[in-house]
């Protein structure tokens, strides 16, 4: 299971290059599988941001929902990827 950061669904939605090869390969594995959800910001999400050390409040989202799923998370964000809270992909 993965959490696409938002930076990452755009390059992939617009065609960017900027988009990690490993992360073309899994959004693009994807496509047509609507096998997918999108997860509400709900209260069991913000007590989860409680637990993170970052100080941007969307990456501590981003992270709070992934460690929530027990997914990995697509992004090039280096405070996500450095933090080590979660399992990043690019």
């Amino acid at each position: 299971m993965y959490v696409t950061d938002t930076h990452s669904f755009l390059w992939f939605l617009t065609g960017d290059n900027k988009l990690g090869d490993r992360s073309l390969e899994i959004i693009e594995s994807l496509e047509g599988n609507y096998n997918y959800v999108v997860h509400p910001l709900d209260t069991e999400v913000v007590l989860k941001c409680e637990a993170t050390t970052l100080a941007e409040p969307h990456d501590r989202i981003i992270v709070a929902t992934a460690k929530l799923l027990n997914a990995k998370v697509i992004t090039k964000d280096d405070k996500i990827r450095t933090s080590k809270l979660v399992e990043t992909v690019w």
